[in-house]
């Protein structure tokens, strides 16, 4: 709100709107809502360590996860991140964190669009790419040419 007021040129608002911050104890609520999410770890770890059914292992991974997040993030953490490696154990096989990196990284599949349909190209030439089409359909291009 403070920087639409600002934005909009309103000075008077954005000051009103400033002083509300600055006696707001954002910091102090910040830290309470800290407080609060340690706890909630903690408190979920313990619901994974008492599951039953299921993978006993998996549960306790879980379990373990939580609390290392609930470790770094209280604010007197000095959690280093080999404690963090040695505390959730090894990293998964290779072929599995490759399909975890493929997974988050993969490029989502675009919704198809009405295609122009493609002239035959002679035998030996290729297409250009998107890229070099733009590139070549630029002014620049186009007075070079």
């Amino acid at each position: 709100e403070y920087s639409r007021l600002v934005c909009c040129g309103d000075q008077n608002g954005a000051a009103q709107r400033w002083q509300e911050l600055t006696t707001g104890n954002i910091p102090g609520q910040l830290a309470g809502y800290l407080n609060e999410l340690c706890d909630q770890l903690v408190r979920v770890a313990d619901l994974c360590r008492t599951q039953q059914g299921g993978s006993t292992q998996s549960w306790q991974q879980a379990s373990d996860t939580l609390c290392v997040l609930r470790d770094l993030a209280n604010k007197d953490s000095t959690a280093e991140w080999a404690d963090v490696a040695r505390r959730l154990g090894p990293l998964p096989p290779r072929a599995l964190r490759r399909t975890l990196v493929k997974a988050v990284v993969a490029p989502k599949p675009q919704p198809q669009q009405h295609a122009q349909p493609q002239q035959a190209q002679p035998q030996g030439q290729q297409q250009p790419s998107p890229a070099a089409a733009a590139v070549a359909a630029s002014p620049a291009a186009a007075a070079q040419a």
